[in-house]
């Protein structure tokens, strides 16, 4: 059965009853027509949505349970978004690699697919061994690191996360622990280039902000010491010259002897005496990463090529030492009411 317009007449169904054999035979002919473009289309939409499903081979720097962490998270948010949006929706395969293996199991990669890199290590391997690589998502690196790699200068199929905080958001924490203070700062070689940055946010903040620059380990203790003096609160940036293991205890023992608290970059800092961190969890980077493979699926299903960017973690957690806070007189509000008060989500000026 077919309906078709002839000579003007309104639409009618053909049947054997009141068309010639001619007419049958046109109306067969249509049918057969008809069925091979819908099958042809169902093919090509199959092949379509076969193409878009991007395997994501995980190379991770070393074996860490921060790394686990991040891979277990990324594929918790990546069903939990595919439950949501889709119900045929086709989860990609996540594989696991070492540094020693890896470039064993790119060999035949569809070129959809995702090299997702966790660490330094893994990121300037896959950098330099790969040629023509499919898209590649680079997570759990410092900015200064990716910036000696070159991270933001490889070709277009690559993305970036930061490890570390835009300096907003860190300022909006600093200035929620103590309001219109003067706070101090340590620039070492891989944190110079932030003051510009630092001293127009600090200034929306209404912040006044005092620096120590440090290019030696040895120009720490009497840096610290004057600086301690002429500020109210101290924020530590991810500075491997300054904040190292090895100084870290100190720096926070003659914080707290000078009565100035820390801010610190890390859970760690809040563990061992900052009043509070803000920083991205293993599970806050898994949810990021989960946000842009979910992303580069749909597009690849839409037919469009995935924009890359390098940028700070979207997701966040915070941590408060209330034990140190009371000792130092730092009336902090609690985690719950600071993360309602610092920006979930920031525009992406915030995150330079």
């Amino acid at each position: 059965m077919l309906l078709i317009q002839m000579r003007g007449k309104p639409t009618d169904v053909i049947n054997h009853r009141r068309y010639p054999v001619c007419f049958r035979w046109i109306s067969v002919r249509a049918t057969h027509r008809l069925v091979v473009l819908l099958l042809l289309l169902s093919l090509s939409s199959a092949s379509a949505m076969a193409r878009s499903i991007v395997d994501v081979l995980v190379v991770s720097s070393a074996e860490s349970s921060v790394y686990q962490s991040v891979v277990s998270s990324l594929r918790s948010h990546l069903a939990e978004s595919c439950n949501i949006s889709d119900i045929n929706c086709t989860l990609p395969k996540i594989r696991e690699a070492t540094l020693n293996n890896w470039a064993e199991q790119i060999d035949g990669m569809d070129p959809n697919s995702v090299i997702l890199t966790l660490g330094r290590s893994a990121a300037k391997q896959v950098k330099i061994r790969s040629e023509n690589p499919p898209h590649v998502v680079n997570a759990l690196i410092p900015k200064a690191a990716a910036d000696q790699l070159s991270l933001d200068s490889t070709a277009h199929r690559n993305t970036t996360i930061y490890l570390d905080q835009p300096i907003r958001r860190q300022l909006r924490l600093t200035a929620i622990a103590k309001p219109n203070a003067r706070v101090g700062v340590l620039l070492g070689p891989t944190t110079q280039e932030l003051r510009p940055r630092i001293e127009q946010e600090a200034a929306k903040l209404g912040l006044l902000v005092n620096y120590r620059n440090i290019m030696k380990e040895e120009m720490i203790g009497p840096s610290l010491k004057n600086l301690l003096n002429n500020s109210d609160i101290l924020l530590a940036l991810p500075d491997q010259v300054i904040y190292s293991r090895k100084n870290l205890f100190n720096i926070l023992l003659s914080s707290y002897h000078s009565k100035v608290p820390v801010i610190g970059f890390s859970s760690a800092y809040v563990k061992a005496g900052a009043i509070a961190a803000v920083y991205s969890s293993p599970e806050d980077i898994g949810r990021h990463l989960a946000d842009i493979i979910g992303t580069m699926l749909r597009e690849e299903i839409n037919g469009s090529h995935p924009a890359h960017h390098h940028e700070y973690p979207k997701y966040f957690s915070v941590d408060i030492n209330k034990s140190v806070s009371k000792s130092l007189h730092s009336h902090l509000p609690s985690r719950k009411e600071i993360m309602s008060i610092l920006p979930i989500k920031e525009r992406e000026s915030d995150f330079s």
